[in-house]
């Protein structure tokens, strides 16, 4: 849309529209208060209808209770009764008959306006409603309205009581019929005030029983009576404008009507709609021209300042707005039009000083980024957006010749990798569609990989995708480094094959060295003990003793040698289950107590009340807690102490070993969990060991699911804690 065009809706919108909807308001307002004001006088007609004929009803009732408290029927002889009932019907057109029924509901005597009664006509009504009622409340009684058969009009019964004056006691009862003939006077009277207002009554069943035209009585018409004032459906089956009015004669419910027909209850609303609109409709006309010869004279100069911009953007700077002249918007705009493009023409001469420079300037760049892309080491390859190569230095030439054509060619990527696939220049390649994928996704995931070629290199590719989208892939040789790799782990496997080798060799030594160790051990023993009779040379019995306690430490390192070789080539088994500390350790403390008291020392045990069992194998736990203590005593001058503790950490019990000893460095800790491991050599004079005990008991712990460190403090002692997982809540072994 032109701007002309948006400048004439914007006027029509802002003048028009509000005029319009001013207007459309006006009118609805207009036609709103008409109309309330018809249906309000539609309900005065039937309020007023309704108070008439309930004021008539009201008195109708009073003159019936003033004859019955004044004169006392109930003591009044037959004839006397029957002469003022009929006096009351002559004077009173508006009863239809009357009858008094004594305390027991008999006639006594009946008149009517319409018949003559004897005394055969008379009979009882003790179990009819309308005396009933009134005896049983002592209250005036009103019945259902029913349509006489003879005169075809409205007739209401009415019941008075009469009470005893002194005991209350109801002594008869006067029972009126009411002609509510009357209704139909009324509302003849307003239909004929109102012509074009049509006024009827029903009962609230929709009965019509009161209407300017007595034939819809007597026809037993029934309506639809209108839930609310407003427009329906009326009693000809027409829409009208109808409103209604509860009306109480007596107890007894009715219903006013007074509708209008539709076209003419709204005439006057209508009429003033219409002309409401029509006066809006020529303000709206009137504004409409307004706002297109405003919209003209804005345009027209705009339009002049679109064709001088169109010729500039042409490249004719040499013309210029007309209009700078004018004291307005429009020829502000044209100075300020006139003043852009002589400023225009100097920066297009300035630009193209700045481009010659610029350009110049990015020759420069260019040949220094090609300098420096060259003396690096790696091959280097720049690929834009759309994976096409823009740059690749001679490094990159010098590990793929024979595709290095194609890389200057500015093709894409892709086809540099069917190129080497197409020509077996990497090892692994093998033709397929599933290996160009492979690359693809390493290049776009920029995972570094090892390209193997078959000229034997070893490259390493890193690629990266800059903020721009073009993709940075650099080739680094690392061929010297794989050959070194490869040497290291044939070393690697030699010394490993070494190890085994070496395991092999003590576990099968060990085995053969335990026959001739057992027999040792035992012949000492006995001579020891004495069994064949005691060795007399006190000398000879000291050489026994030795050779016992010399075959025990030995026997002692071969185990630990066999347990070693067995837990590094995995036949080592563990049977872990519940188990309670107690007695382990003071089995461990008992095997160590002789040693400690020979060495001077005192030994020592703390174990919490509620500690939990264990969950761990009793043989490999209790070689453990062996290790640990007899290091504690040998390592423990004379007149130390060693302390065996425990605490909960979680899930987890922690064994303390702990000692007032000699201590080592913390540098020399990872030493001692080397097998065959000695600290220095002045040590191992001093006290000498296999250094198998630590890496035993650690590997042992391992196996157990826990863990083994130290803590140690040269001069001050040692603290060795070795964790086992708690069992679960079972039984304990």
């Amino acid at each position: 849309m032109r701007l002309k065009q948006r400048l004439a809706l914007a006027i029509i919108l802002l003048a028009v529209l509000p005029l319009a909807a001013a207007g459309v308001v006006l009118t609805r307002a207009a036609y709103d208060s008409a109309y309330e004001q018809k249906l309000a006088e539609q309900q005065q007609d039937a309020t007023l209808a309704a108070r008439e004929v309930e004021a008539h009803v009201a008195s109708l009732v009073r003159e019936l209770q003033m004859m019955v408290r004044i004169k006392g029927l109930a003591h009044l002889a037959t004839a006397e009764q029957r002469k003022m009932l009929g006096e009351l019907l002559a004077w009173e057109r508006q009863l239809a008959d009357l009858a008094w029924l004594d305390g027991e509901g008999r006639e006594r005597t009946r008149v009517s306006l319409y018949h003559v009664h004897d005394e055969n006509d008379l009979g009882t009504r003790s179990r009819l409603p309308e005396f009933e009622n009134p005896r049983a409340s002592g209250n005036v009684s009103f019945g259902p309205i029913e349509i006489d058969a003879t005169s075809a009009e409205p007739l209401m019964a009415v019941s008075v009581p009469e009470r005893d004056p002194r005991s209350g006691v109801v002594t008869g009862v006067l029972v009126a019929r009411l002609r509510l003939k009357h209704m139909w006077e009324v509302v003849g009277r307003l239909h004929a005030a109102h012509d074009d207002t049509l006024i009827y009554v029903t009962d609230p069943n929709g009965l019509v029983v009161a209407h300017p035209n007595p034939s819809v009585v007597l026809g037993g018409t029934r309506v639809t009576l209108p839930r609310r004032n407003g427009i329906t459906t009326g009693i000809t089956g027409d829409k009208v404008l109808a409103a209604r009015m509860t009306l109480v004669a007596g107890a007894r419910e009715l219903v006013v009507v007074a509708e209008q027909p539709l076209t003419t209850a709204l005439s006057l609303p209508l009429r003033t709609a219409v002309a409401t609109l029509a006066i809006i409709a020529g303000a709206l006309v009137a504004a409409l021209i307004l706002a297109l010869v405003a919209s003209q004279a804005i345009i027209k100069p705009v339009q002049r300042l679109a064709g001088v911009a169109a010729r500039i953007a042409a490249g004719d700077l040499s013309h210029r707005a007309d209009g700078e002249n004018r004291s307005d918007e429009i020829g502000d705009l044209a100075r300020a039009f006139n003043t852009m493009t002589a400023r225009l023409v100097e920066l297009v001469s300035t630009l193209e000083a700045r481009v010659d420079s610029r350009t110049r300037d990015l020759s420069t760049a260019q040949a220094h980024l090609r300098e420096a892309i060259e003396s690096i080491s790696e091959g280097f390859v720049l690929c834009d957006a759309d994976d096409k190569v823009i740059i690749a230095n001679h490094r990159f030439y010098d590990f793929y010749p024979e595709i290095a054509h194609l890389a200057r060619q500015g093709l894409p990527f892709r086809i540099l990798l069917e190129a080497a696939a197409r020509l077996g220049l990497a090892c692994d390649v093998d033709k397929s569609e599933d290996w160009l994928e492979q690359r693809q996704r390493l290049r776009a995931t920029e995972t570094p990989h090892i390209q193997h070629l078959s000229s034997g290199r070893w490259l390493l590719v890193n690629e990266r995708r800059t903020n721009s989208g073009q993709m940075v892939a650099l080739y680094t040789d690392i061929t010297d480094l794989k050959v070194g790799e490869e040497e290291l782990r044939k070393a690697k496997a030699q010394a490993e094959s070494a190890a085994q080798a070496k395991s092999d060799f003590l576990a099968a030594m060990s085995h053969e060295l335990r026959t001739p160790l057992n027999a040792i051990i035992g012949f000492s023993d006995t001579m020891v003990s004495g069994v064949f009779g005691e060795v007399e040379n006190p000398r000879y019995r000291e050489y026994v003793r030795d050779i016992y306690n010399s075959g025990q430490h030995l026997l002692s390192l071969i185990n630990d040698i066999l347990d070693l070789s067995k837990i590094e080539a995995g036949a080592m088994e563990v049977d872990r289950h519940p188990l309670d500390l107690g007695p382990v350790v003071e089995r461990a403390l008992s095997m160590t107590r002789d040693s400690a008291l020979a060495n001077g020392l005192r030994l020592s045990v703390r174990l919490p009340d509620d500690l939990p069992p264990v969950a761990a194998d009793e043989r490999r736990l209790l070689q453990v807690l062996l290790n640990l203590l007899s290091n504690a005593v040998k390592f423990t001058p004379e007149g130390g102490s060693v302390t065996l503790s425990a605490t909960i950490e979680d899930n987890m019990v922690a064994l303390r070993v702990r000692d007032t000893g000699i201590g080592i460095t913390a540098e020399d800790i990872p030493r001692a969990f080397e097998a065959f491991g000695q600290i220095d050599s002045s040590r191992s004079r001093r006290f000498p060991g296999s250094g198998l005990g630590l890496p035993l008991s650690r590997k042992l712990t391992e196996m157990l699911g826990g863990s083994l460190c130290i803590d140690s403090q040269p001069g001050k002692g040692t603290t060795v804690t070795v964790r086992v997982p708690a069992a679960p809540s079972q039984t304990v072994a």
